[in-house]
């Protein structure tokens, strides 16, 4: 029991953090690292981060998930946490770090060209 108290603890606080910005809306870093076209994922507001985020599961795996931080927000429409959407654009590295890192979950920055 106390293993699990002090799990939910960690959890907790991560989700209370919010690092410093680096100066630019999304945490991106560097040159564009991939383009996704009509990718499915779910949307969800991240307080941790302050942004908008689409999580979309990664092909060939069981367990993990990439987290994809917008750049910038989308429309009201698609402002709806729990949201299935197919989202495109230019994917780059993040320096967003969460205060606790969990295993399997990726952050990376999206400058969106379009979500349905």
């Amino acid at each position: 029991m106390r293993k699990i108290t002090m799990l939910l603890s960690v959890v907790l606080l991560a989700a209370c953090s919010k690092p410093g910005d680096t100066g630019n809306s999304c945490y991106s870093t560097g040159p564009v690292t991939n383009l996704l076209t009509g990718a499915s994922g779910t949307v969800r507001y991240s307080s941790g981060i302050g942004k908008w985020t689409v999580q979309a599961a990664v092909a060939g795996t069981i367990d993990s998930v990439n987290v994809y931080i917008l750049c910038s927000d989308p429309a009201a429409s698609f402002q709806v946490d729990g949201k299935s959407v197919k989202v495109s654009g230019s994917v780059k590295r993040s320096t967003y770090k969460p205060s606790a890192a969990l295993a399997g979950v990726g952050y990376l920055s999206l400058e969106w060209t379009s979500i349905e």
